[in-house]
């Protein structure tokens, strides 16, 4: 199968009220990356070849796949995000924003998915894109934008999670439950 002709999972449209079940929220088993980079040799000094790296981006995509049926959606999310950090593609992005959004995690889902249009662009099927964009108005109508104003270079966290550091190229998008946001300067 070549990587660039893997299926575009989609989940139905659930309801933006809805919060997954406690069997859609757990974790079968973590992706662990780094035992996948061990085995085949990186981190020894080697130079994993970009055939290396285009099987271990496939594996952890089909291991997204699996999870997915198994409705791991939190496995999922995270198989998707290491697939399409070691060789970014679309058709990943697109199922990582799937899983988020799923997950209720509408600010990441929302990033992904604008992400997704921006690769992808006019190649986009009509009927695709207006399902996405769909998604993302009902997604941005759930979440608060905030806007930071704080001193240039102070590093900027939420929830204890660096975020980036001041000025913010954009608004951040929080979901509407309680968050701790800080700023600090070095």
């Amino acid at each position: 199968m070549s990587y660039a002709d893997l299926r575009f999972w989609s989940v139905g449209n659930p309801p933006c009220t809805r919060r997954p079940s406690a069997a859609h929220a757990r974790r079968q088993g973590p992706v662990v990356l780094l035992c996948i980079l061990a085995a085949a040799g990186w981190g020894r000094g080697q130079e994993a070849s970009e055939e290396e790296v285009r099987a271990t981006a496939v594996e952890l995509f089909e291991e997204g796949l699996r999870a997915l049926q198994a409705e791991d959606f939190p496995a999922a999310r995270e198989a998707f995000a290491e697939s399409f950090a070691l060789r970014p593609n679309a058709t990943v992005l697109f199922n990582l924003a799937s899983a988020e959004r799923v997950m209720f995690d509408y600010p990441a889902s929302i990033a992904s998915f604008r992400r997704y249009l921006e690769l992808e662009g006019e190649r986009i099927p009509p009927e695709r894109r207006r399902q996405v964009e769909t998604w993302l108005e009902e997604m941005a109508a759930q979440v608060a934008v905030v806007t930071i104003d704080a001193p240039p270079g102070a590093t900027i966290a939420l929830d204890g999670r660096e975020i980036g550091t001041a000025p913010l190229a954009e608004p951040l998008l929080v979901t509407a439950d309680d968050h701790v946001l800080t700023a600090g300067l070095p």
